[in-house]
């Protein structure tokens, strides 16, 4: 929903088993070149301990916003020649990244950028972006929290059924 309305493209990051992100989601404009920019984007996943906006997020907790600032975009983003030509040829403009936070720690972070569409985000967009992340993240936790009762469900038929055996 929040691409293309929101955002030219939405990223997002969640923790590993070892604590280290891992790229889930990434969601473009519908064009071609967005597509191709996202594509590459999407095998480029956060890498631990550096200083980029994504990582530093998720460790900090604290969202940023970059409003309109193609150079501090690209800046902090990029950690090879190619993932700087990639930035520039995407022609991002505008950067909101924001933790998915629960009461148990940060599950990893959400990330919209604009580039095509020329907008650039306000500190009101920035509230939006945490209110979304804020109900992505409960979604999450319950999903986690679903699976385990089902896990928890499926060991008390196995052994109402070991029981009823014996």
């Amino acid at each position: 929903i929040s691409v293309p309305i929101f955002a030219d493209w939405c990223v997002v990051d969640v923790a590993g088993t070892d604590g280290a992100l891992v790229r889930r989601a990434v969601s473009p404009r519908d064009s071609v070149d967005a597509k191709v920019g996202i594509a590459s984007i999407a095998q480029r996943a956060p890498v631990p301990n550096q200083q980029v906006v994504i990582e530093r997020v998720f460790r900090t907790g604290i969202p940023e916003w970059i409003a309109d600032s193609p150079d501090a975009v690209l800046g902090d983003v990029p950690r090879s020649d190619d993932d700087l030509r990639l930035a520039r040829q995407l022609g991002v403009r505008s950067f909101l990244c924001c933790p998915l936070r629960t009461q148990a720690g940060t599950l990893g972070v959400i990330s919209f950028a604009t580039s095509l569409s020329g907008r650039t985000y306000s500190a009101a967009d920035l509230i939006a972006a945490e209110d979304l992340a804020n109900r992505m993240a409960i979604a999450i936790e319950n999903g986690s929290l679903l699976a385990a009762l089902r896990d928890a469900d499926r060991r008390k038929d196995e052994f109402l059924a070991m029981l009823a055996h014996e």
